[in-house]
């Protein structure tokens, strides 16, 4: 996919830079169709202007009948799904269609969440690319996507207007309008398909500063992952060891609670590398490169006894399978 995704990325950059070109703009410039101020006409005032706009775009001649994909030259059925793609792919996709079209005045506008994955940001570049359009002369400019109001944004729980919303509606029921509204953000969202330890080092970064109750010092937190790996192996004792479950109400939720305890684990661990300002991505790339080279051959069969010996103190004691 990723080969497929790039031809047509390149394609709309390049069409997109022959229509700049056209319209005397700088191709290698950020383009806003506002930039060009709009002549009005003598004797005819904006609000005639912007009404005769209205009427030109609802097309009450009903001339309408041409979709945006078809004014940009786009074959909809050539587009991948969203769910076919990773996150660099539908970012690079969902931002080349939306230079692509603004030449025609249109734009795909939304607001979202910090932690909005790129893919549901170019489902709703293909929904606008759907709809009927019409070109909109320079120094106007169509918006697509925001419905301005947050519980029927297509984003759903990626809408980054939400905690507007539910700020408003807190203090419409009596709340204390002094709360920073910071705080009904929503940061705590599920991380997507294709999300990288980045993504979780930020998930975690932004519930610890707007939920949580800031960071604990590096040597407390430290304790914490000592608890926390101490309840891993108190279940691992009795999932896969020697010992019994009390209850067997514990013996049923035990694989999810294993789950839980992981998820634990790797949550105050994330807590540490951020405040210790480690990133997770890197550090776990050089750590594989390391297996990858010293311990190419080291558990491809033989006599254990005739293996090199671990003097790596941080070696980990892997073992395949």
């Amino acid at each position: 996919m990723k080969r497929y995704v790039s031809q047509l990325v390149a394609d709309f950059r390049r069409r997109t830079a022959e229509r700049l070109a056209a319209l005397g703009a700088d191709p290698a410039a950020d383009y806003d169709p506002l930039a060009t101020p709009r002549e009005l006409s003598e004797g005819v005032t904006e609000a005639e202007h912007l009404a005769e706009i209205d009427r030109y775009l609802e097309a009450a001649d009903g001339s309408a009948e041409t979709h945006l994909a078809e004014l940009v030259e786009v074959d909809l059925a050539e587009l991948p799904a969203p769910d076919a793609l990773d996150r660099v792919e539908a970012a690079a996709l969902y931002a080349s269609l939306n230079d692509l079209i603004a030449t025609l005045g249109h734009q795909v506008e939304v607001i979202p969440a910090p932690a909005c994955p790129p893919p549901p940001l170019y489902a709703m570049m293909l929904a606008a690319l759907a709809e009927p359009a019409r070109a909109m002369a320079p120094g106007g400019i169509i918006s697509h996507g925001c419905p301005t109001y947050a519980p029927e944004c297509p984003l759903g729980q990626y809408c980054g207007c939400l905690e507007y919303y539910d700020y408003d509606r807190f203090v419409a029921a009596g709340g204390d309008p002094s709360v920073p509204r910071e705080r009904f953000g929503r940061p705590v969202l599920p991380l997507a398909p294709g999300a990288d330890l980045s993504d979780l080092q930020g998930e975690v970064d932004r519930w610890i500063a707007s939920t949580g109750a800031g960071y604990f010092g590096e040597l407390t937190n430290v304790a914490i992952l000592a608890e926390e790996t101490g309840e891993v192996a108190r279940l691992a004792a009795r999932l896969f060891g020697e010992q019994t479950f009390k209850r067997p109400a514990d013996e049923a939720s035990a694989k999810t609670d294993w789950a839980d305890e992981l998820a634990d684990v790797l949550f105050v661990l994330t807590a540490l590398a951020n405040q210790t300002d480690v990133d997770l991505s890197e550090a776990f790339r050089r750590g594989m490169e390391k297996r990858r080279v010293r311990d190419v051959d080291r558990y491809r069969g033989g006599d254990p006894a005739d293996r090199a010996p671990d003097t790596d103190p941080g070696g980990g004691g892997e073992r395949a399978g």
